[in-house]
């Protein structure tokens, strides 16, 4: 059941995709801040904790919608204040149905690369993520879950490989 999560993900995440491509096809192209040539601009901070430290969290991100929904973006994180420190970049595609009204589901997929300080060793994830924005004002606030997967599970002792996590961001567009 866990090995097939992102699999479904990615299939759903096709489909839907693909009928986004149809609807801009056939004239129905009205998806505001989630239009094609639309950008993203994040800012992080927060905390967080991992290998038994707590860190406080720092990063940004862009994203550019290359269709209507359809956001490919990299973002940006430093874990501070602990050792070891560490730093993240993750190239990721997100789709929001931007047709739904007034919440909109989103879900995406993800690959990350982590640098981590004092000779421990980097370490490559990969995962899916699905969750709910809703307007406030002329943002929008999105919460959602994270499923991330570790690649090199045998050079740094995760948990079962994997982890689930909340997710909770303001969207800025423009």
């Amino acid at each position: 059941m866990r090995r097939m999560l992102p699999i479904a993900l990615l299939v759903l995440f096709g489909l839907f995709v693909a009928a986004t491509a149809a609807a801009v096809a056939h004239g129905q192209d009205d998806a505001g801040p989630f239009a094609q040539g639309r950008k993203r601009v994040g800012l992080y901070a927060g905390a967080g904790s991992g290998f038994g430290n707590n860190y406080f969290i720092v990063g940004g991100g862009l994203g550019y919608f290359v269709a209507p929904g359809l956001e490919a973006g990299v973002d940006y994180e430093a874990w501070i204040g602990d050792d070891p420190s560490t730093q993240k970049v993750t190239p990721q595609l997100r789709y929001v149905f931007w047709k739904a009204d007034p919440v909109k589901p989103y879900l995406g997929a993800f690959w990350r690369h982590t640098w981590l300080g004092d000779g421990w060793p980097d370490y490559d994830s990969w995962g899916g993520r699905l969750g709910i924005a809703y307007r406030s004002g002329g943002n929008y606030l999105a919460v959602g879950v994270v499923h991330e997967r570790y690649l090199d599970n045998d050079r740094i002792d995760f948990d079962g490989g994997s982890d689930t996590y909340p997710e909770v961001a303001l969207w800025l567009s423009f």
